[in-house]
C-alpha cells in the first residue's frame, strides 16, 4: 500500500499527538507536554532486527532537525 510521503508544510502543522508515518521506517512523534500542554515533535526511525524485535532510534527533535535531514540520517 503505497503512502504519501510527509512535506515540510504537514510537518509544521501536525497538531494532535499522535505518529506520522514517512516511508522507510522515518515517523514524526507528535506528544504533548502533560505539565504544559506544549506539542513536542521529534524523529524516530524503526528498525526491525534480523531474528529480533521491534526497535526505534531517535533521530533528534524536529524543532531542530528538518524533514531531508532527517531522511538523510
Amino acid at each position: 500500500m503505497a503512502r504519501q510521503k510527509l512535506t515540510d508544510r504537514m510537518v509544521k502543522q501536525a497538531r494532535k499527538p499522535g505518529v506520522l508515518i514517512d516511508g522507510g521506517g522515518l515517523r514524526l512523534r507528535v506528544s504533548a507536554n502533560p505539565k504544559t500542554g506544549d506539542l513536542r515533535k521529534s524523529w524516530v526511525l524503526r528498525l526491525t532486527v534480523k531474528g529480533g524485535p521491534v526497535r526505534e532510534l531517535g533521530l533528534g527533535s524536529a524543532d531542530t532537525l528538518a524533514l531531508q535531514d532527517a531522511r538523510q540520517r
